[in-house]
């Protein structure tokens, strides 16, 4: 699929072979006795052996400054309190409660419009909607959490799709619905045939929809394809890639990515982050991979570093590109940030892959929401 002999052989000089262990049991979407994913299909020849690719450290260097990144949209709070109109699609500037004592709620997710505008689609769940809005600025599109048919829910995330986008409008209980610019779809709920999901971000990739779910019991979390008619998910290894996936384990200090392919586990490695500071020094530091965006190209994910004791200097975040080639090198690069932490305003994605190859970034500035692109290499 994507190593091939050639590549597997100059691997092996590098790093000796190792047999890793298969990926976890998950239930089947259809019931019955759990599965192994990945597994030979029949007709399919046996994989090479899995390759353990050598360990990678990547800095986040305090002194580094975030470059790249252009400003694409900035659209404005609004600072009256006078009510929205129901069903206006004039009503300009974007909600925002700031989190005092009891929490913020900013705009929770964006997503790239179809059509040749290059608009973009932003959550406003403090005015219960979802608005369209040109590079401009301006907001030209307002479909509205508050009908009926929806009842009082708010959109968690978005994902665009031909002729519409999913949403996310009850992540617990994992309800999804069908959007349009006309009407709403059906509401449906995510299930895996034996247990109920929650749900936390959609993607949409190679005509697929896919959804990051966890089960009500703690039995199992990952990302499954979803069958939108039933709500039906299949669970994956890991988030889509072209004819492969990619899966990505948080443990703090050390991370794992595991790559794979049709036939089953292709390759891993192991990657941990350094925290340095002003000085140049080391800083004892832990971190987190948050997992955004899938393409047929690679992952992409924010990357919090942050001091291990929580005094100054705390951290920051990066952004990580992780191709679907497991030989290729990562891209670890500072990003910008916004004047509030993602859980403060519950956001819930903040960096989107682009149909044209750049990284798509969303901050919660004091004013506003700011989005910002750059190029992948």
């Amino acid at each position: 699929m994507r190593l091939t002999r050639t590549a597997v052989t100059a691997l092996l000089t590098l790093a000796a072979c190792t047999s890793v262990a298969s990926p976890p049991q998950t239930p089947s979407a259809t019931g019955g006795d759990a599965s192994s994913i990945g597994s030979t299909s029949p007709g399919v020849s046996p994989p090479l052996a899995p390759v353990m690719l050598p360990r990678l450290v990547l800095d986040a260097d305090l002194r580094e400054r975030s470059r790249g990144w252009e400003e694409v949209l900035a659209v404005p709070f609004r600072r009256d309190a006078a009510p929205m109109v129901f069903g206006s699609h004039h009503q300009q500037g974007l909600g925002f409660i700031t989190p005092d004592c009891c929490g913020g709620l900013g705009p929770t997710s964006f997503a790239i419009a179809e059509g040749p505008d290059r608009s973009y689609w932003i959550t406003d769940p403090s005015n219960q909607r979802l608005v369209r809005v040109l590079p401009t600025g301006r907001i030209v599109e307002t479909i509205w959490n508050g009908d009926p048919h929806w009842g009082d829910f708010d959109i968690d995330d978005i994902a665009t799709a031909p002729g519409g986008v999913y949403g996310i409008i009850d992540s617990y209980r994992g309800w999804i619905t069908w959007i349009t610019s006309d009407a709403t779809g059906p509401i449906f709920r995510l299930t895996d045939g034996r247990h109920r999901l929650s749900v936390d971000l959609l993607f949409y990739s190679a005509g697929a929809l896919h959804a990051s779910v966890s089960t009500w019991n703690g039995g199992w979390e990952g990302i499954g394809t979803v069958d939108p008619l039933t709500g039906m998910v299949t669970p994956e290894p890991g988030a889509p890639v072209g004819d492969g996936w990619i899966a990505i384990d948080n443990h703090r200090k050390n991370h794992r990515v595991r790559w794979y392919g049709p036939g089953g586990l292709e390759a891993t490695r192991i990657g941990r982050f350094r925290l340095i500071g002003q000085d140049g020094k080391l800083i004892p530091s832990y971190a987190e991979i948050f997992l955004q965006s899938a393409t047929p190209a690679g992952v992409a994910a924010a990357v919090g570093v942050w001091s291990e004791n929580g005094t100054a200097p705390r951290g920051g975040q990066w952004y990580l590109w992780i191709p679907s080639d497991p030989v290729s090198t990562p891209v670890f690069v500072r990003m910008p940030e916004g004047d509030f932490d993602m859980g403060a305003v519950q956001q819930r994605r903040m960096l989107l892959m682009g149909d044209d190859g750049r990284a798509y970034l969303m901050l919660i500035r004091a004013d506003g929401v700011q989005i910002l692109a750059r190029e992948t290499p």
